[in-house]
């Protein structure tokens, strides 16, 4: 898979504000099935898109499209291989021996899926991936998102609380860059607000604030990174408990 559009969607950071919503569009793509020797996949990358994919409402997961769109699930059908769009290349050999024999277990190519059982095939295949925190991490979250569309809020919010426990081990260990260290304090603001602890979320936001203010000379893109995260903490204080994550219209 092409990393183009991973490092033109991260540039986009620097012209967030004041841009009008528009359409993504997606083109065909055919990969290699990481799992049937010899057969094909048909998927789809980035087409067209625009930095207001980072003000959508995943911005308060800190995930974005094209990862949090259905369409951004890769499926191969002939094997029952799913991975996050991308995520392809990465399989390891042993992780594609486990997976093989798990999918000729419980998949049957007859059958015709549909996006809920595509998301929970997704999530039983990572099970079996070997993944450090920071990937177990963005994966949780990126669920979380597909989960909560689909209306399974008690799965989101289980997600999200395990995204939350290695996010503050995570933080605890201090070996995070800048960019990374503020991503994880404003999620883990929203995700204790949306968790009903609205005392932990102020000082998380307290800690955010004081590395925000830290950031100084740090690479354009951490500045710009900082900027954007400063908009978003006033709504960041209205998320309501319960539910979708997401702000309310205005203070109480």
């Amino acid at each position: 898979m092409k990393a183009s559009w991973k490092t033109r969607l991260l540039a986009m950071l620097a012209m967030v504000a004041g841009v009008p919503a528009m359409a993504t569009t997606w083109s065909s793509l055919t990969v290699e099935d990481p799992i049937r020797p010899g057969a094909t996949c048909e998927v789809s990358e980035p087409a067209s898109y625009g930095s207001y994919v980072y003000q959508w409402p995943s911005k308060y997961d800190q995930v974005f499209w094209p990862q949090i769109d259905e369409t951004g699930i890769w499926f191969c059908a002939k094997s029952g291989f799913a991975a996050l769009i991308g995520d392809f290349e990465t399989l390891t050999e042993s992780e594609r021996m486990r997976v093989g024999v798990h999918l000729a277990k419980v998949y049957d190519p007859a059958l015709h899926l549909g996006p809920a059982q595509k998301l929970a095939l997704l999530e039983g295949i990572y099970g079996m991936r070997e993944m450090d925190a920071k990937k177990q991490i963005q994966l949780q979250r990126v669920l979380a998102v597909h989960y909560e569309r689909d209306g399974d809020y008690t799965r989101a919010t289980t997600l999200r609380r395990q995204a939350l426990g290695l996010i503050r081990q995570e933080l605890a260990q201090g070996m995070l860059d800048t960019q990374r260290r503020l991503e994880y304090l404003f999620v883990a603001a929203n995700y204790e607000r949306e968790f009903g602890k609205a005392a932990q979320a102020d000082a998380d936001l307290s800690a955010l604030s004081r590395a925000l203010d830290a950031v100084k000379s740090e690479e354009p893109t951490v500045v710009d990174y900082a900027a954007y995260l400063r908009e978003l903490v006033p709504a960041s204080r209205r998320i309501l408990p319960g539910g979708q994550l997401a702000p309310a219209e205005s203070e109480p």
